[in-house]
């Protein structure tokens, strides 16, 4: 047990200091997570000092109130790596006011570390919500302005959002409950406090290829549209768009953008999102792929009698991930690519 303590304490100190030192655009977000591992390794810093008998009082002190210091740090590091705009601000010394708080009622003996600990979990559960909550809102804004399936790709940072809440929520529990017998317990979610720390520092090192850093400001981008919204030459726009679409083949392009078709059709980005969304009921993602999965359509056709891979079409398509080719395919055509392929050249054979 003690050796997978301060594996966790040596490993999180490493990665912190490697975060903070590798520069990238996302070294504010690589900041705040050096800041949670730094936390992370000092509370485990402190179990460690407390089962040598080598703690003091500050220790003590400490493992009452670093819970509380958790939620907001991860809440703020979720909202750099996702928003572009987004910077620590005097404001968000609000997120820490119940640490204050309780820093001061413990100092004026209004409260002991056993009152405190549920209110650490209360303020963990709703950290994570408002974390997974502004995830949300990442995603709807990239399906209204992104075409890359790419920019979608962030299962790993929810569960992780979710793995870290659970793990320090059982560890406190263990630490409340530590008159029970629970070694076995507390190793499994010790290495699994050290799996969710390796989890976070390998796609850390991914992040420019997995966020975009989007503008908040893009959230009305997302709707609702209403009626009243509509002109009549909204409808000649829509004409435009795919026409200029079908043309161009831009769609083509793996990381196009609302921003970049706006661009090149000379129709403005609010006027793109909201023809698509209100005539064609589609994000702009699937505004896009729906070009893609009639282009891919063309080529099966073409190449119904070779041996034409679903990697050879997704790629000639403007798909940039086989799996949301294969959903899209599917979704748009109602047959998987192999069951449209036979289907193909079967009708080819017999005509």
């Amino acid at each position: 047990m003690e050796a997978v303590d301060m594996v966790i304490v040596i490993q999180c100190l490493l990665v912190a200091f490697l975060l903070v030192s590798f520069k990238s655009k996302h070294h504010d977000s690589n900041k705040f997570l050096a800041s949670f591992l730094v936390i992370l390794a000092l509370q485990f810093s402190s179990k460690l000092a407390i089962d040598h008998a080598l703690y003091t009082s500050s220790f003590v002190t400490f493992n009452c109130f670093y819970g509380f210091l958790y939620g907001p740090i991860l809440y703020f590091y979720t909202n750099t790596l996702l928003f572009k705009e987004y910077h620590f601000k005097l404001s968000d010394l609000f997120h820490l006011l119940p640490v204050g708080a309780i820093v001061a009622l413990y100092f004026f003996n209004s409260i002991n570390c056993s009152e405190i600990t549920p209110l650490i979990y209360v303020s963990i559960t709703i950290y994570i919500a408002l974390s997974l909550k502004q995830l949300n809102t990442y995603r709807k804004i990239c399906v209204q302005t992104q075409s890359s399936s790419k920019a979608l790709e962030m299962v790993w940072l929810q569960w992780t959002i979710i793995l870290i809440g659970l793990t320090l929520i059982l560890e406190g529990l263990i630490q409340y409950f530590n008159k029970l017998e629970l070694t076995a317990t507390e190793m499994v979610i010790h290495l699994a406090v050290l799996i969710v720390i390796n989890i976070i520092f390998y796609k850390s090192l991914k992040q420019p290829q997995l966020f975009l850093g989007l503008s908040y400001n893009n959230k009305a981008l997302t709707g609702p549209f209403v009626e009243e919204q509509k002109s009549p030459s909204d409808k000649k726009k829509l004409d435009e768009l795919n026409t200029y679409l079908t043309t161009s083949k831009i769609f083509l392009q793996p990381e196009l953008t609302i921003f970049h078709l706006s661009e090149m059709s000379k129709i403005s980005v609010h006027d793109i999102s909201f023809i698509i969304n209100y005539y064609n009921h589609l994000t702009f993602i699937s505004y896009i792929n729906s070009f893609r999965i009639n282009f891919a359509k063309k080529l099966i056709q073409t190449n119904s009698h070779s041996d034409c891979k679903a990697s050879d079409i997704m790629i000639k398509s403007g798909f940039n991930s086989l799996k949301a080719f294969k959903k899209a395919f599917k979704t748009t055509t109602g047959k998987s690519f192999s069951e449209y392929k036979k289907t193909i050249t079967h009708s080819n054979t017999t005509g």
